[in-house]
């Protein structure tokens, strides 16, 4: 399997929040060698374009909309969104720039491909309405749509070094599902760049009772009674040396050496526990897979990405 990065995609509309994604992968390909590539998407007619922001088909506003304005009104957008995110490009750097047309979510996975080598980066939020056409709030449909890294960034908290001029560290949830290692491979070969250090964080209940459908997956049979606490913290222990072990040893089959590797483990619901630890660290940027093991199981990592999309405000980086 290669985990090398050797583009990034940066979907573009103007926004602050876009100009944000551009600096991440700025850094990102510094670090790394991978070319940059600017994408603007934009509906590919009058009728795409009228639907997208609501209007009806047949409506008057469509009917007047010439064929020439529409042109001008697709170029304008691209040139201004590309205009912007250019400016965030350091002097001696070079992006290519491509205009895509249709649903961004659609365009943007179209552009990616089989995801082989890409990263995909872009900002949380548009500008809304008629420039939720760009990028807006598609940054979900996106990691769902693209088999490869997805990154959203917030304006403001775009990431870079930490104080004393370090990579900011790589928070990586861990449950040992496939998902999660395909994470842990990512932030290995991240951090072979950048340096920064890798945080595997497990996060396990603090009691049965906080285990909302404790069943057979945990106890042995469909039919559990209140599980002992000294076997539950047993259960918890054998849970995270699995979930670290699982994902050292993927790491490893990177090629990745020299890596700096602390293992967090947190009690408590996995989202909470995250955003719990970033408080403790400071800036941090979060790699995630998307799926986890599922049902009792996904109070380790499962489907907590949707929560730390919705609750971080650093870099978070889903893997498909």
């Amino acid at each position: 399997m290669d985990y090398g990065i050797e583009d990034l995609i940066i979907p573009v509309d103007g926004s602050d929040h876009a100009e944000a994604a551009v600096r991440f992968a700025v850094r990102l390909s510094r670090a790394t060698g991978a070319e940059l590539h600017l994408a603007h998407a934009f509906p590919g007619s009058v009728q795409a374009l009228m639907e997208r922001i609501g209007t009806q088909p047949g409506h008057t506003s469509s009917e007047r909309m010439t064929a020439e304005a529409f042109e001008a009104l697709r170029n304008g957008s691209a040139r201004r969104a590309l205009q912007r995110a250019r400016q965030q490009l350091e002097p001696d750097q070079t992006a290519s720039e491509h205009v895509l047309d249709g649903d961004p979510a659609e365009a943007i996975s179209a552009f990616v491909g089989d995801g082989h080598g890409v990263q995909v980066v872009m900002g949380r939020r548009g500008l809304g309405r008629v420039r939720e056409l760009l990028v807006g709030s598609v940054s979900e449909r996106v990691i769902h749509r693209v088999p490869g890294p997805v990154t959203v960034v917030t304006a403001g908290h775009d990431g870079g070094e930490t104080d004393d001029g370090h990579a900011e560290p790589l928070v990586v949830p861990v449950d040992g599902s496939d998902s999660a290692c395909r994470a842990a491979a990512h932030a290995a070969t991240v951090a072979r760049c950048t340096g920064a250090r890798i945080h595997l964080l497990h996060a396990f209940p603090g009691s049965p009772q906080e285990v909302p459908l404790l069943s057979g997956d945990l106890g042995g049979s469909a039919d559990v009674g209140p599980f002992a606490e000294e076997a539950f913290a047993q259960l918890g222990d054998d849970s995270a040396r699995e979930a670290f072990d699982s994902a050292r040893d993927t790491m490893a089959d990177t090629g990745a050496t020299g890596l700096d590797i602390v293992e967090v483990r947190r009690r408590g619901e996995p989202a909470h526990a995250v955003l719990d630890y970033l408080r403790e660290i400071g800036p941090a940027e979060i790699i995630i897979g998307r799926r986890g093991l599922g049902r009792v199981q996904e109070l380790l990592v499962g489907s907590v990405s949707q929560k730390l999309l919705h609750g971080a405000r650093c870099p978070v980086t889903v893997i498909g």
